[in-house]
């Protein structure tokens, strides 16, 4: 299997990363998605990295880690890990 980098945009509570790291997906950031100035703000981008054969796996699997509240995740994003 390969290792992918995942991105979406969402709030991540201690629900989610229990759930992620169940499952062995490693959370690499979490930062901000706007910065007005000096202040950070706006919805999160997640960076998570995933074992899987494929792009579509990778988010397929964080997604369904995350369900039933992936649908509150959005801007998904995967590609190979250098």
């Amino acid at each position: 299997m390969q290792t992918f980098s995942v991105r979406f945009k969402g709030l991540l509570f201690k629900l989610h990363l229990d759930r992620l790291d169940k499952a062995g997906i490693e959370l690499c950031s979490s930062k901000p998605g706007l910065r007005i100035g000096s202040i950070e703000t706006g919805e999160p981008i997640n960076t998570v990295i995933v074992e899987a054969d494929s792009e579509e796996a990778a988010v397929a699997k964080v997604m369904e880690k995350l369900a039933p509240d992936d649908v509150n995740f959005t801007q998904w994003e995967s590609g190979p890990t250098s």
